[in-house]
């Protein structure tokens, strides 16, 4: 489903990043660009990669 093109959804649902995660140059698959807010929260070109980076997010900080 694309969010991307209704202002209506939040805008982590709009930038495919649900959990609104940071970005890291070069460390996020599918990462297509910045958000440029302050916070600089990734923007993927998929659902399924902004669910990817925040799965691996917690799963480090769960292990650490």
């Amino acid at each position: 489903m694309d969010f991307s093109s209704n202002a209506s959804y939040p805008r982590g649902m709009r930038d495919n990043n649900p959990l609104n995660v940071a970005t890291v140059p070069g460390m996020w698959n599918g990462e297509t660009s910045v958000d440029t807010n302050p916070q600089r929260e990734a923007i993927f070109s998929d659902m399924t990669y902004g669910i990817r980076a925040a799965t691996i997010l917690l799963y480090n900080y769960y292990i650490i």
